[in-house]
Formats: C-alpha cells, structure tokens, sequence
C-alpha cells in the first residue's frame, strides 16, 4: 500500500471492506456513510443543512499518480471526469 510506503504507519479503522477512519499526520479521512441513516447519500447530507456548497466531482480515473496533484485544475477537461463503471 502506496500510503504506508509515504506516511509511515497510518491509523486506520476498517470493518469488513470499508475504511472507516484513515489518519496520517497530513489529513484525516472520516467515510460520512458511518455518520447518516442508511441510505443517505452525501448530496442529501448536504441539501439537509442547507450548505451553499455543492458535491463536488472528482476525476478518479484521471488521477492515477501521486504528480498529478500538481496539475492546474483549469486544465482538466469534463472528459477527465469519465468513469466507465458508470458511462
């Protein structure tokens, strides 16, 4: 696992095949499906508490290097956000 090679040891909380909790000393990763009612996606979570702020997108397909962080997102393309899983 790339992010053990990087970080060291993370402190990681798993049940079955879902990550629960992933923390390193940069960034914590909380999976918010452990805080919502079954069923809940993170769109509704958001529209619940009346947020401004929209579910973002991200190009997971298109992001296939620890470089690319380092890309100007105006560069990105819609067809960077194509995911074949979903067509």
């Amino acid at each position: 696992m790339k992010l053990k090679k990087r970080c060291g040891k993370p402190f990681i909380i798993k049940s079955g095949v879902r990550y629960k909790v992933i923390k390193t000393r940069q960034f914590t990763f909380l999976d918010q499906m452990n805080y919502c009612a079954p069923g809940t996606s993170l769109d509704k979570f958001v529209r619940a508490y009346d947020i401004k702020e929209n579910k973002g997108f991200f190009p997971y397909e298109w992001f296939d290097s620890y470089d690319k962080p380092n890309y100007i997102v105006e560069d990105l393309t819609i067809n960077d956000f194509y995911l074949s899983l979903k067509n």
